[in-house]
């Protein structure tokens, strides 16, 4: 374990020099790019549109985009490490960003029309009456005889209403104990 310690601590001054000398401070580049790009920009407003400062101008917004992605990945990189180490053991950490998602996550101010809602129980009123009218509105149908020209009927009204009425007691005796003998049970059960 010593051996391992001591090659560790060694690494560790290598990627803090590799660190200095490759990325440097990730914070003062996207504040340098920013710069330059905002120097440029001022440049061509003072001096006209030309060929050599747009290029330019090009050029250190590539950079301040690279400065600003790499800026985006340390900050990924930070929180993740955060989350690992306090994320989800009930520690003040995990607490402050719950606050900070349930404050990034709530309305605080809502466009009604001309009006503006600051109050969060009229901002509620507003959603729900919103969401109630766009869900739990009346449905509105018209007759329509589409069915009746795209299906054909092949049994009359006198048939159907025939068809769907109860049988009466005689008929379904009449069916079961057929008057020919045809459908009086066999000595198996079963018609005969």
């Amino acid at each position: 374990m010593y051996i391992l310690s001591t090659k560790l601590k060694g690494l560790k001054i290598i990627l803090k020099t590799w660190n200095k000398e490759v990325f440097g401070n990730i914070h003062s580049r996207v504040k340098e790019a920013l710069f330059q790009v905002e120097r440029l920009q001022q440049r061509i407003t003072n001096e006209g549109h030309s060929d050599n400062l747009m290029i330019q101008e090009d050029q250190a917004q590539k950079v301040l985009l690279l400065a600003l992605a790499a800026e985006e990945e340390f900050w990924k990189e930070k929180s993740r490490v955060n989350w690992q180490v306090s994320g989800d053991r009930n520690t003040s950490y995990f607490h402050n960003i719950a606050k900070i998602r349930y404050a990034t996550k709530s309305m605080s101010m809502l466009r009604q029309g001309e009006n503006t809602l600051l109050d969060r129980q009229k901002i509620e009123n507003h959603v729900l009456d919103y969401f109630t009218m766009l869900y739990a509105s009346d449905n509105v149908t018209q007759p329509s005889s589409l069915i009746d020209s795209v299906i054909p009927k092949l049994v009359s009204e006198e048939d159907n209403s025939m068809l769907s009425k109860i049988p009466l007691e005689e008929e379904i005796k009449g069916v079961v104990f057929d008057m020919n003998g045809e459908g009086a049970p066999g000595p198996d059960g079963f018609g005969g």
